[in-house]
């Protein structure tokens, strides 16, 4: 089969943790032998290998002792049929040291390349074109130290100016993104590629996992359908052509387009509410208005941004007071809000609209158990919650450190989820999207990069969400809520909402 490049648009993917993929293989081998399967992920690399350098004719290859490196050893074969005739040659690291570890069917495609004419060499030449990891797929522990000669092979990999590596970079976790450190190449400018076999892995997506493989592409091995359930999806959405504004009907007016309000705004941090509040009027809200939790601050923003309608807190506790129909579809809550949030909390939540908590919103209710009760409680009302913690602020909800969150990413994402009964936007490399509700499967985003690691991004996040959210709760379009979740992150990762800082 040959393999596919995986695009950030389309629709969406499974992922399978490491324990699926091994279910999937065993269903796999129902239908195909193992050494079928093996054959078929070294034609497969083969195929990867020369797609991306066509003028490659020296390639040396790391072979470890399991299927990994079995299917680096069937590469080599494919590959050295296919060089041979222009003069090119495939080595591999040699197999006599690990011989007794080594199962019969990878001594058989030990053979099949050695009869080839692969040559064995612990080292890349200085004229090798590419070097390839084929050390530890799926079989290795994320923790479990690499000895020599293994260590050795990777200090080459990672000194070479491309890295390509068979189904997973060696010394990355599967299922949680982790990185081992010593795998790491010792340039920031070495490009790394990776094709991922029979599965595409979650681990590859987040936290560590993208910097770890690089360019991403994926080839299936089988024809038959997977019968088993994925544990994560890759959120994609349809490539966009033209205008990226949405086809509404000529009559809309503000009133059909949604209503959304912002809070926070404390002393110094007025401009956190702004980039919310310009970023819900960006993703298409009819009406934006802006709370802040700094009186002085009013004239200055109402001159400077009139659309925002900008009024101190005790305004919106009044308005409540005399209609409680005015609120709003959305109500963004917590940027830029410090401290003076707490006290505004008890009231916001106890709102029947829609509610995205961010920032100081999030770590006030992460120092009280009576918000955390009333929070919990929106889910018995039938009201829908939105959290989009970064990583520091998901480690105080759940009480934990913020290493221990990167390093579990989609489970961390999922126990706020079930914790709270709210929706969950994890930020960061990957974006997780869990949600409380247990027919809807968790996602992992594949947009943004490191441009998005500045101030002002989280806050503009939290208003595009409640922007995209309001238009269509307003409308006619019914969408599912966590569908528009997805929807937003992706948006905001592909730069759709960057003209919010214009």
């Amino acid at each position: 089969m040959t393999p596919e490049r995986i695009h950030p648009t389309g629709t969406p993917l499974p992922l399978h943790s490491s324990s699926s993929t091994r279910t999937v293989e065993q269903q796999a081998t129902h239908g195909v032998s193992h050494g079928e399967l093996i054959r078929r992920a070294g034609q497969a690399a083969a195929r990867w290998l020369r797609a991306l350098r066509p003028d490659a004719k020296t390639i040396w290859i790391a072979c470890g002792p399991g299927n990994n490196g079995a299917d680096g050893y069937a590469c080599a074969s494919e590959l050295q049929k296919a060089l041979q005739p222009w003069g090119g040659q495939v080595s591999c690291t040699p197999p006599l040291h690990c011989s007794d570890k080594m199962d019969s069917l990878s001594k058989l495609f030990i053979d099949a390349a050695q009869e080839a004419g692969v040559t064995w060499s612990a080292t890349p030449t200085s004229a090798t074109d590419i070097a390839v990891d084929a050390l530890f797929g799926l079989g290795q522990l994320h923790n479990r130290p690499i000895d020599s000669p293994w260590l050795d092979y990777l200090t080459h990999l990672c000194q070479a100016p491309d890295y390509f590596a068979i189904d997973l970079p060696t010394g990355l976790d599967a299922d949680t993104g982790q990185w081992q450190e010593v795998c790491r190449p010792k340039s920031l400018t070495q490009k790394r590629h990776t094709i991922s076999l029979l599965t595409l892995k979650p681990g590859l997506w987040t936290h560590q996992g993208r910097d770890a493989a690089g360019d991403i592409w994926f080839a299936p091995l089988i024809d038959q359908p997977i019968n088993v359930a994925p544990d994560f999806y890759l959120h994609r959405e349809p490539a966009i052509e033209g205008s990226s504004v949405q086809l509404l009907p000529h009559s809309s007016h503000k009133g059909t387009k949604g209503h959304v309000w912002v809070v926070g705004g404390a002393p110094g941090m007025t401009g956190a509410t702004i980039l919310a509040g310009t970023a819900a009027f960006q993703a298409g809200a009819g009406k934006v208005q802006l709370f802040v939790l700094n009186e002085e601050a009013v004239s200055a923003i109402s001159a400077m941004h009139p659309r925002l309608m900008t009024q101190d807190i005790g305004q919106m506790a009044s308005a409540l007071g005399r209609n409680r129909e005015c609120q709003p579809q959305v109500l963004v809550c917590g940027c830029g809000a410090g401290d003076r949030i707490e006290s505004w909390l008890p009231l916001i939540l106890h709102l029947s609209c829609t509610l995205i908590l961010d920032a100081d919103a999030l770590n006030a209710i992460s120092k009280s158990e009576t918000l955390q009760a009333t929070l919990k409680h929106r889910v018995n009302r039938g009201w829908q919650t939105i959290l989009t913690p970064h990583p520091a602020e998901a480690a105080r909800l759940l009480k934990t450190s913020t290493s221990k969150i990167q390093d579990h990413r989609m489970l961390a994402a999922e126990q706020i989820a079930s914790l709270t009964g709210a929706y969950v936007v994890l930020k960061g490399s990957g974006t997780v999207v869990a949600s409380p509700y247990t027919n809807e499967t968790s996602t992992i985003n594949p947009t943004g990069d490191a441009s998005l690691a500045v101030a002002g991004t989280g806050d503009e996040l939290a208003g595009w969400l409640g922007g995209q959210i309001a238009q269509h709760s307003s409308g006619s379009q019914h969408q599912s809520l966590h569908r528009l979740i997805c929807k937003a992150v992706w948006q905001h990762g592909t730069g759709l909402a960057s003209t919010a800082f214009r």
